[in-house]
């Protein structure tokens, strides 16, 4: 392939990153991404417990039975719709230079980038500073990033 060429101040030079490493690069990216939406949902799911735990404790026990269960079933669908998001960032990697395959990539790639929106608009206080709440928080906000821009970055098709 060649060279994409880039302006730098209004001089043209050659990047040496070509077309074809673009798509490599990404590939690892999505790659890793899918990853990480595993380690996030495996967070997620294991957390449960501790989750119930701590709503059951910060509201009264009447309130316990009427907010628990859909409380547990959001957290439980959450972790679960994470796993098949992160498949979907795996399998997507090999095929981003195929159209339809990048379609599906910014589908992946938007759903996980209004996460952290979600996170930094509805989880607030001081009651959100647990270790696994932070790195789920850190990674998932890493990818929410980090897909977009690795897709804005490639050419193209």
């Amino acid at each position: 392939m060649y060279p994409i060429r880039t302006k730098i101040r209004g001089s043209a030079i050659h990047s040496s990153v070509t077309a074809t490493s673009r798509f490599q690069i990404a590939e690892r990216v999505f790659r890793v991404a899918g990853v990480l939406l595993f380690v996030v949902a495996a967070i997620h799911l294991l957390v449960t417990p501790l989750f119930a735990r701590f709503v059951a404790g910060a509201v009264p026990p009447g309130s316990w039975l009427v907010i628990g269960p859909p409380s547990l079933l959001n957290h439980v669908v959450v972790g679960i719709l994470l796993i098949p998001t992160g498949a979907a960032a795996l399998f997507v990697a090999p095929q981003l230079a195929d159209r339809r395959a990048r379609r599906l990539a910014w589908v992946t790639a938007l759903s996980v980038a209004v996460l952290p929106v979600c996170l930094v608009l509805l989880m607030r206080g001081d009651a959100y500073t647990a270790a696994a709440f932070r790195t789920a928080e850190a990674l998932v906000t890493l990818v929410g990033v980090i897909l977009p821009a690795t897709l804005l970055w490639l050419p193209r098709t």
